[in-house]
């Protein structure tokens, strides 16, 4: 009789071992498909973030700083980042 219970014993804790073993099998194939899709989300991230700075920067890069006519007595206007160059003409030059 004994042997019996010691036996049912040991199956009952072969089963909750089992189970362990495909509650851990689960999680880790959960942690698996949750690193792949944060991985993903960080792309997606990268990408937004790539995408905003460059179209903040394209109106400034692009932008013509000679539009509002600031050189005066004929010199030319030379459009440079964040700034403008007027250029004296010939004889005036510097």
């Amino acid at each position: 009789m004994q042997l019996r219970i010691a036996f049912f014993i040991i199956l009952l804790q072969l089963q909750t071992h089992a189970e362990t073993v495909e509650a851990v099998q689960t999680l880790r194939t959960q942690v698996g498909q949750s690193s792949s899709k944060l991985q993903a989300l960080q792309s997606q991230i990268q990408q937004s973030e790539t995408d905003v700075t460059r179209s903040l920067r394209r109106p400034i890069l692009n932008r013509n700083l000679c539009v509002s006519s600031p050189c005066s007595h004929g010199e030319i206007c030379v459009s440079r980042f964040n700034a403008n160059t007027c250029i004296c003409p010939p004889p005036w030059e510097v």
